[in-house]
């Protein structure tokens, strides 16, 4: 397979991600992972290109009156130093390889047999009970996130969906604010223990913001929610199949 096929590739995956309210790390990383690119320094290059097409992503749901706050603060208030935390663990490659796979695989099931559904009848989890939910499933997400350069999102939208009854285009605007401020944090913990290689990471910048700025811009109303996240979900199953074997 020909490296220079993994730009492109970047750019269809931030394209995709983008529209749904999501950062693209897992795709990145299935990507890297059947390129043969499994090094712990991944992910913080993931994170990194995390912040451009998040950050694209939150805006386009933001400006449209998708986002609300009730839903967002608490989660990010557990997941950002988790996610700081996470960054700051040093794994071995083999290890890495291993809970990366287990990731993807994750990602892949869901992506592929559980896409996402729009939900109209309200969550009965009000006042302490939304709170102690919401900082719980924040910090872990935030931590496998940072470890893993994930970002988280693939795990929050469906959580906020299925567990708090929000619509679709609410949960990808939280979700969206939540990788972008995670992988932040995330790749500060990398930075400070010296695991970022920019010269690897900066050539995908371009790619992923021109995929991520038309994803954005399309918005999840534009395409097929159910055709995309199957299409995603093969991807992230041939991406942790390649790991775990």
């Amino acid at each position: 397979m020909s490296e220079w096929l993994i730009y492109p590739i970047f750019f269809l995956v931030a394209l995709l991600y983008s529209s749904v309210g999501l950062g693209g790390g897992t795709g990145y990383l299935a990507i890297l992972a059947l390129f043969g690119i499994t090094a712990p320094y991944i992910a913080p290059a993931v994170l990194f290109l995390n912040l451009f097409v998040a950050g694209l992503s939150f805006h386009s749901f933001y400006r449209a009156g998708h986002f609300n706050k009730q839903y967002f603060i608490p989660f990010i208030i557990s997941s950002i130093p988790a996610a700081f935390i996470g960054g700051r663990i040093p794994i071995g490659e083999d290890f890495f390889s291993l809970m990366l796979g287990l990731v993807l695989t994750i990602a892949g099931i869901k992506t592929l047999l559980f896409p996402r559904v729009q939900i109209k009848a309200r969550s009965k989890l009000r006042g302490t009970a939304h709170w102690l939910s919401s900082l719980g499933v924040g910090g872990l997400i935030g931590l496998l996130g940072g470890i893993t350069g994930c970002g988280g999102g693939f795990l929050l939208i469906p959580t906020i969906i299925f567990i708090f009854k929000l619509p679709t285009k609410t949960a990808a605007a939280s979700g969206a604010g939540f990788v972008f401020l995670n992988s932040l944090s995330a790749l500060s913990g990398h930075l400070l223990r010296g695991n970022f290689n920019f010269g690897f990471s900066f050539p995908f910048v371009i790619f992923v913001l021109a995929g991520g700025l038309l994803g954005a811009n399309l918005g999840a109303s534009k395409l097929s929610h159910t055709k995309v996240e199957r299409i995603l979900g093969l991807v992230l199953l041939a991406g942790a199949i390649r790991l775990l074997i």
